[in-house]
Formats: structure tokens, C-alpha cells, sequence
């Protein structure tokens, strides 16, 4: 939450062509609710559960495309394992002052709608969540970009080089 994968995925999306799945887009399709309104409603284990059937669309739609998935997935039971076969992860990595201040510019309103916890636990809930999951997504990561200090297009162009260097094809054309 807050490191970029909205951004930096649509970035990618618009220079190469390939369509970008979002996990709140698709949670909604699948469920009817937002990820708050999930929680609120369902409960945190519904949430997971519908977040996991989400990352199972992702996994059969046609490829390539870039994906925007919940980071609660590194902790998911199988999801690990699931995020490696489904395609390249990219870890964005971010300090937890830097997701801290951009949490808090977004703030509770309604296009945060996808940020459940952002209201009700502020700060020591987005520190809490990279210490659990830091780890987990550094160990099943294919290419880690820190979006401390910079912006979605340096990001994706991170990205994009690494694609060409890894010998994937050419994501530009």
C-alpha cells in the first residue's frame, strides 16, 4: 500500500500495450464491494480468501499483461508459490516513512475506498505490515525496485530494462 503498483503498473501498460489488471478492479467484479467494504462486511479472512481467487484470474488471463496484485498475497497460505508461477514479480520497495507519508496524503476518502486499514490504524498499521511482509516478498521477488525516490516512469523504465536485459522478448513492441 502506497509503494506504486497502481501507478507503476499503468505506466507499463501504456508503454507497452499490454492491458493492466488491478487487484481492487477485479475484487470488485468478482465480489460487488470494495476491499473496505469487504472487511467491514466479510471479515479479514473473506477479504484474503476473495483477494487469492482474484490472483487465480490474473494467473488465466492471457499473457502478457501487467498485474497490480494484493500485497497481502506473500502471506497467503499457497500464494507464494502461486505469485512465482503465475509470472515475473516485481517487488516496488518502499521505507516505511515513504509509505507512511503517501498513505497519508491519499488519506480516508473515497478513492481510498481500496485502503481499508488507512482510517482506523494509521501509521502503525503500514509499518507493521512491511516488517511481516518485507521479508516474505524480498525471498519471492524476481527484481526489487525501490520507489523511495522515484517517480512511476523511472520505476516502470526499471522495470522495462530488466525485462530486455533478461532476454523476455521486447516489452515495446
Amino acid at each position: 500500500m502506497g509503494a506504486g503498483k497502481s501507478s507503476v503498473g499503468t505506466e507499463i501498460a501504456a508503454v507497452t500495450g499490454w492491458p493492466y489488471l488491478d487487484n481492487d478492479d477485479l475484487l470488485y467484479a468478482a465480489t460487488g464491494s470494495t476491499a473496505r467494504q469487504l472487511l467491514v462486511r466479510e471479515g479479514i479472512d473473506r477479504l484474503h480468501q476473495a483477494e487469492a481467487e482474484v490472483l487465480q484470474v490474473i494467473g488465466a488471463a492471457p499473457a502478457p499483461l501487467v498485474a497490480g496484485v494484493a500485497a497481502s498475497l506473500v502471506e497467503a497460505s499457497g500464494s507464494p508459490a502461486r505469485l512465482s508461477a503465475t509470472g515475473t514479480v516485481v517487488y516496488l520497495r518502499a521505507s516505511a516513512a515513504t509509505l507512511v507519508a503517501r498513505v497519508a496524503e491519499t488519506g480516508p476518502r473515497p478513492e481510498t475506498e481500496h485502503r481499508p486499514w488507512v482510517d482506523t490504524q494509521g501509521p502503525e498499521m503500514v509499518i507493521g505490515l512491511l516488517e511481516r511482509r518485507g521479508r516474505l516478498y524480498e525471498q519471492v521477488a524476481d527484481l526489487i525496485v525501490d520507489t523511495d525516490m522515484t517517480v512511476p516512469d523511472q520505476a516502470a523504465r526499471i522495470i522495462l530494462d530488466w525485462l530486455l536485459a533478461r532476454g523476455t522478448g521486447n516489452p515495446l513492441t
